[in-house]
């Protein structure tokens, strides 16, 4: 079987075609990933999380927004657990913001098992798809009613507003 040379010009065109686009995919720079719109502005560490265990039946500020940027909460976790470890509880926790609207709110509760020191705490994690907007300035509380022991956990990014 003998090629002609049309078929031996084209497979060796498009062998040199493909070693060139494969040198430059090779040394072509970094692929830099940026959000759409005016989303994160801050020049370090754009990200933040915090941390406490509120009172019972208390109202916490848990985050202030820097004056020229805001905070969007996109992640909550939230783990309560009777008094002492050793009780049955029930309480609400709502994030609220400086005029006392709520964003978001939940319900928790934690039982005791048959024997003293078994105990079933109550676990909640949510993200949300938009975040929760803490306007620049602006403080984000947590408030607590009820008779558990609660522990929670914000975490988000700062943007311009």
């Amino acid at each position: 079987m003998h090629s002609s040379r049309f078929q031996l010009s084209l497979t060796s065109s498009l062998a040199l075609g493909l070693s060139a686009l494969l040198a430059w995919t090779l040394v072509s720079g970094d692929a830099i990933g940026y959000p759409s719109g005016p989303a994160v502005s801050l020049g370090s560490n754009p990200v933040f999380s915090v941390g406490g265990h509120p009172g019972a039946s208390d109202t916490t500020t848990v985050l202030t927004a820097p004056s020229d940027q805001a905070a969007i909460v996109t992640d909550v976790a939230i783990t309560a657990i009777g008094y002492n470890g050793s009780y049955a509880c029930t309480s609400s926790v709502s994030l609220l913001d400086p005029d006392g609207t709520s964003h978001a709110s939940y319900r928790v509760a934690s039982n005791t098992g048959p024997y003293s020191n078994s105990i079933t705490p109550s676990n909640i994690v949510q993200s949300f798809s938009s975040g929760v907007a803490v306007a620049p300035g602006d403080t984000l509380r947590i408030s607590l009613s009820g008779n558990c022991t609660v522990s929670y956990t914000l975490s988000g990014y700062y943007a311009q507003p």
